[in-house]
């Protein structure tokens, strides 16, 4: 398991866009948060690509497309040296009552700037299904090797942002969908975090 001591979190080295200080798992919600729609609006399968405009229709037309958001995050953190390297790890949450469905949507989508990925090929871990937010994040931190800590989460619904948070990791409640706005606000308060943490730890060592 890969200790929050060494984490990529605590480094001062600038590996992303000039950020000194990034997380080891983002991990998004996809209804309302990664792409704009639900699940539970649309009308299910066939499920078709359109290339073009890199979005997903149903069997009755609904579309399921990226927010404008999700777009320049991911591309942002799949072309930096942390993600290329394996010290950020890309990874999906989601209670929705249509998992296979919301599967299907990331296998189709396409990753922002790596048009030959799909939005499934970037990440390292997903937990979709019903339940509770806590059990997606323990194990989704489990099977990527990664300290709860050195984790961030981003959720339209407060109520997933507040249960998540009491394990640690660092939330970001996104009320209208993914927002570049939002990802920065997330990087400072991670890093934020981060040096209240290794603050506390000299302190403790001096006593």
């Amino acid at each position: 398991r890969r200790d929050a001591a060494q984490a990529p979190g605590t480094k001062t080295q600038k590996r992303m866009d000039g950020v000194e200080v990034y997380p080891q798992l983002v991990v998004f919600d996809l209804d309302a948060t990664l792409w704009e729609t639900e699940m539970y609006l649309i009308d299910g399968p066939p499920f078709t690509h359109h290339k073009e405009t890199n979005t997903v229709s149903d069997c009755r037309g609904n579309e399921v497309r990226l927010c404008a958001g999700s777009v320049r995050v991911i591309e942002e953190i799949v072309t930096s040296d942390a993600f290329k390297q394996g010290e950020l790890l890309i990874g999906y949450a989601s209670r929705t009552n249509y998992p296979q469905w919301a599967d299907e949507c990331l296998r189709l989508l396409r990753c922002p700037g790596h048009e030959h990925l799909s939005m499934s090929d970037i990440a390292k871990v997903q937990e979709i299904y019903p339940g509770d937010k806590k059990t997606h994040f323990r194990r989704l931190t489990a099977a990527s090797d990664t300290p709860l800590e050195t984790a961030m989460f981003f959720d339209n619904e407060r109520r997933n942002c507040t249960s998540v948070a009491q394990l640690g990791v660092t939330c970001v409640y996104t009320p209208d969908g993914m927002t570049y706005k939002a990802w920065r606000r997330g990087l400072q308060d991670y890093a934020e975090k981060q040096a209240r943490q290794e603050y506390a730890e000299k302190q403790a060592r001096k006593e």
